[in-house]
């Protein structure tokens, strides 16, 4: 501490009063405290602690002049309360306790010493630390607290438990020996089978490899079998391998039989009959086998149309069947012709155009190649085959198949063109744009005209627009032209940092009266 002694030397704020790793109040805090206490006469000397109310002991006087002190004022940091404040003529400054907070004593500041010191035994390290006490103190048993002490094995151990809670390690022929398994090792030799049960006899000797012999025959006994439910077989499970049980016949358990059987059937002890439907119906009488039986069937109608025809016209089904006749027209027996076409008459004529009508008489025998039938270029008259010519094709403005080379012309704007031949033309005569700084936005759907904003603005977002943009002002901060980050060094309007940002001012920066920055948890603002 200075000399003379000054009670305003408090720690810096960046010391907090109450240690967040002990919860107690910190080194620094409580010797502040201390001192103050001290200053004060240890709570005894009431002339002390008024004069320590008061303020600083007075320093003798340097020649600095003279004056009258009008109102004289203390702060005091967290933990203390401060009354009777300002003082303007005469008063006590009382300093008491806040809710919560008092000067520890010396011995109390002592214990807090040494256990502040001696925390790293807890915290790994081993000064003072009684491993065996501190073993107890966590509860450990004494078979507990001889595992906690056992070495690192070299090699796989086993550990035995011994009754007087003592632990001993062994290598395994040791804990063989402990567990009464033996003390060797080695490999089976040989292996011998012998015996017989319900006539099945196990013989053989394997020395290295083989197999022992089940031979005999299974002889089994109604004694070997206890009561089983009426009508169940020992059979093997339906539909799949394994043990066999008692349980009743299914359908799969019997082949199908397609052997002869021993006897025969004279007679079906119930009679039965044969019925056909279709074309044909048919239904025997009753027969039990003792005899054959006949009856006449019926074919039948499948066309009501009876009768004999002429020129007759028939339909025939898929069986054979005629499902319906009527009678036809008579044959052709002359054909005539009529202008232009002739006809040699008779059932066989020859059929031809009439002489010097059209191109020829046969106007589809062979032809030049890419002709076509046509009617004169230019005028009414026979027609001829004859080459296309343009007068043929009359002005089509219908879409066509195909893709045209090129086309040619200026194609207006009202036709799906631009009305201009230049790419630069053609987009400003479909741009909506008219004015320097104009931009292109989108209202959901049409492209559309974005006036310019005024200087200094900037292009922001903004879904309650038409296009989703507009101009505003930049938030009170610019970088200047000369690569300068700025901003107005007084805070005149209330402000609240974003939650989970932080701000950043370069200082030093004035907030006005009446005007407050919030800065919410977990965030933080800095002035540089």
């Amino acid at each position: 501490m200075p000399s003379p002694p000054n009670i305003t030397n408090i720690p810096s704020n960046r010391v907090e009063i109450i240690d967040p790793r002990t919860g107690m109040i910190s080194r620094e805090w409580y010797r502040f405290f201390l001192n103050l206490f001290n200053l004060a006469g240890g709570g005894g000397n009431q002339t002390s602690l008024d004069d320590l109310q008061i303020g600083p002991p007075p320093q003798p006087d340097s020649g600095g002049g003279s004056g009258t002190v009008t109102s004289v004022d203390m702060t005091v940091p967290t933990g203390l309360s401060v009354s009777g404040n300002p003082i303007t003529t005469s008063g006590t400054l009382a300093v008491t306790y806040s809710a919560g907070y008092s000067i520890p004593t010396n011995a109390s500041q002592t214990n807090w010493d040494t256990a502040y010191a001696e925390r790293l035994q807890w915290d790994g390290g081993a000064t003072n630390l009684v491993a065996a006490t501190g073993r107890t103190s966590l509860g450990a048993t004494t078979v507990g607290g001889n595992f906690f002490t056992l070495p690192n094995p070299s090699a796989i151990t086993f550990v035995q438990i011994n009754a007087d809670n003592t632990i001993t390690t062994m290598d395994a022929p040791t804990f063989r020996t402990a567990i009464g398994a033996g003390t060797g090792s080695g490999s089976v030799t040989s292996v011998s089978g012998t015996g017989t049960v319900s006539g099945l006899t196990l013989t053989g000797t394997v020395t290295t490899s083989g197999s022992l012999t089940l031979g005999g025959t299974l002889a089994v006994t109604p004694s070997d079998f206890a009561s089983q439910t009426a009508n169940t077989f020992l059979a093997a499970p339906n539909g799949s391998a394994g043990v066999p049980t008692f349980r009743a016949i299914v359908a799969a358990d019997v082949p199908t039989l397609n052997q002869n059987t021993t006897g025969s059937a004279a007679t079906l002890t119930t009679g039965r009959t044969i019925s056909i439907s279709g074309d044909l119906t048919y239904t025997s009488p009753s027969f039990d086998g003792s005899a054959n039986v006949t009856a006449a069937g019926t074919l039948a109608t499948v066309n009501a149309n009876v009768g004999s025809f002429t020129n007759a016209s028939i339909t025939v089904n898929g069986k054979g069947l005629i499902t319906a006749a009527s009678s036809g027209t008579a044959p052709v027996t002359s054909v005539t012709g009529t202008s232009p076409v002739v006809s040699s008459g008779g059932a066989t004529p020859a059929i031809s155009l009439a002489s010097g009508y059209g191109d020829t008489q046969n106007p589809y025998a062979s032809k030049t190649a890419n002709y076509v039938l046509a009617a004169p270029d230019g005028s009414a008259g026979v027609p001829t085959f004859r080459a296309i010519v343009a007068a043929d094709i009359p002005t089509l403005n219908q879409n066509t198949t195909g893709t045209a080379a090129n086309v040619t012309g200026t194609v207006a704007i009202a036709n799906g063109g631009t009305g201009q031949t230049t790419k630069i033309a053609a987009f400003d005569a479909l741009s909506p744009l008219t004015t320097k700084g104009d931009l292109i936005g989108f209202d959901g759907t049409d492209n559309v005209r974005l006036g310019v904003g005024t200087n200094n603005q900037v292009l922001t977002a903004d879904s309650t627009t038409a296009t989703g943009l507009k101009w505003a002002a930049g938030g009170g901060s610019n970088i200047t032209s000369l690569g300068l980050w700025e901003n107005n060094a007084t805070i005149s309007a209330n402000y609240s940092i974003t939650s989970g940002n932080n701000g950043l001012s370069a200082g030093p920066v004035t907030v006005a009266s009446g005007v407050t920055v919030t800065v919410p948890t977990g965030s933080s603002w800095a002035v540089v």
